[in-house]
């Protein structure tokens, strides 16, 4: 059963000959900056999946520290106190990004639609799957990025996560590419750190398990 709830319709075919498979493609087929990152985890697709619910990025000091100048530059009554686990705390009421679909074991996919480029960045949350795919203002850029599960069959998993970003428009390109020149690094760092955290979380649940 999905941990959270799903999007309405969130099923939504933009290209029928892309591959079943990867839902990502359903959102952003078509992007102008991306990055991906994959890594093998020794457990099965339920416990790797359990995990992306529950890990927490702040155990990444890069994550933390990247956080940390973001919110200097955020008034302090929007600043979250505390933090939950990461898929919960991005798509939450206070969160940045929107579920865009979900399918148990095998893949989340999450968007976001703004201007990253400014030090407060102008926002546009969509409240659904349909809105994320129809919005078209050319100054704002959409992004999706997801987390992937597949079953090698020998007792591991490959986990693979990839971030797409899609400019609207000439002026939103202008201004993305430099940004993302400058975060990519980073943005990368914290991934694969992130897939780290997931691999040691989930190869010792799984450890657990099966001593019982």
């Amino acid at each position: 059963m999905s941990k959270f709830k799903r999007p309405a319709s969130s099923y939504i075919p933009i290209n029928m000959n892309i591959a079943e498979d990867r839902r990502l493609d359903r959102y952003l087929p078509s992007y102008d900056f991306f990055e991906k990152h994959e890594i093998v985890i020794r457990s099965s697709p339920e416990k790797v999946f359990e995990t992306l619910h529950t890990f927490d990025m702040h155990e990444s000091k890069t994550t933390v520290f990247l956080l940390s100048l973001r919110a200097i530059f955020e008034p302090r009554s929007k600043r979250p106190e505390g933090h939950k686990p990461m898929i919960e705390e991005s798509i939450g009421e206070e969160g940045l990004m929107t579920l865009l679909e979900e399918v148990e074991n095998k893949e989340i996919v999450v968007g976001f639609i703004g201007k990253s480029w400014k030090i407060r960045p102008a926002l546009f949350r969509p409240q659904n799957a349909e809105e994320f795919i129809s919005f078209d203002d050319p100054e704002y850029v959409k992004t999706a990025w997801d987390l992937f599960i597949k079953d090698n069959g020998d007792g591991t998993v490959a986990l693979f996560t990839e971030t797409r970003n899609l400019c609207m428009g000439r002026k939103s390109k202008r201004w993305f590419r430099p940004y993302w020149a400058i975060i990519k690094p980073f943005s990368g760092y914290s991934r694969s750190e992130m897939l780290k955290i997931i691999k040691n979380i989930a190869e010792d649940g799984q450890k657990k398990e099966d001593k019982k």
